[in-house]
């Protein structure tokens, strides 16, 4: 009985915020990572004739072997330090009463420390993603149709978007996925959960996107939006970055601070 009377009380989202750490910030320099270890396979597979004792100070290979030490340093560090130091300063989504926040705290430099403060009344709908701990986990939606960009920036479309897309595809295969499917196993949730981190899509078109790693923050979140009336829209995409992104980008794509502009041009 006290349990069902203290689940019929609304929870005060000031006192007791949800807090969903943002492991975007943690895979942000994962693409990095992934060519750094290519090319210390090619480069590595390229010495296996390679006889020591012929090298020379100044020779070309003493240059290479420089490089790949470089190559290996940083790929160590970003293997063995980073985990350590997202632990330190997690970057992380606080939905409030009134509002929510997003605050990338990943970066020792306080000048590059990005805070976003969103009234709750600003969010024009909710959605789901597959693929949302990337670079540019937030930005503006466009108003434009895939047909009507085609149309007018076909070549930016059809090649730079292909490039962005294997890139954040080999990404998501190489280090996202292997990592979410780790930890859903270690903490018993459901896979399901890889195809519902939350897409939020604001008035102006801004939008950002929150990853999910447990059903509980998923329910959480869900019941947030239907106690502010916010609609659910039961669709999927799959990578919702590619939607602002590419080398003829539309100035009036970018995030925007004002919350209270309707997303016209």
């Amino acid at each position: 009985m006290e349990d069902r009377k203290r689940n019929n009380i609304q929870r005060d989202y000031d006192k007791e915020p949800i807090i969903i750490k943002d492991y975007g910030a943690y895979f942000q320099l994962s693409f990095l990572m992934l060519v750094f270890l290519l090319v210390l396979i090619l480069w590595i597979l390229d010495f296996k004739d390679l006889r020591f004792e012929t090298i020379k100070f100044n020779s070309f290979e003493s240059f290479r072997i420089l490089i790949v030490g470089v190559l290996m340093f940083w790929f160590v560090y970003f293997l063995y330090k980073l985990p350590k130091h997202f632990q330190e300063r997690p970057s992380f989504f606080k939905f409030s009463n009134q509002n929510f926040q997003y605050i990338e705290n990943f970066y020792d430099k306080a000048e590059i420390k990005v805070e976003f403060n969103i009234p709750v009344t600003s969010i024009d709908y909710i959605s789901f993603c597959i693929i949302s701990e990337l670079q540019d986990r937030y930005g503006r939606w466009n108003i434009d149709s895939t047909w009507k960009k085609k149309r007018k920036f076909a070549f930016d479309i059809d090649f730079t978007e292909l490039i962005i897309f294997m890139r954040y595809i080999v990404t998501y295969l190489f280090f996202i996925l292997p990592y979410k499917i780790w930890r859903l196993y270690k903490t018993g949730e459901p896979f399901r959960v890889l195809r519902k981190n939350i897409f939020i899509k604001l008035y102006n078109r801004n939008y950002l996107l929150v990853n999910i790693y447990s059903q509980k923050d998923l329910d959480d979140l869900l019941k947030y939006f239907q106690i502010h009336n916010i609609p659910v829209k039961e669709k999927t995409y799959l990578i919702p970055h590619l939607q602002h992104q590419g080398w003829l980008v539309d100035k009036e794509e970018i995030w925007t601070n004002e919350f209270n502009n309707k997303g016209k041009k």
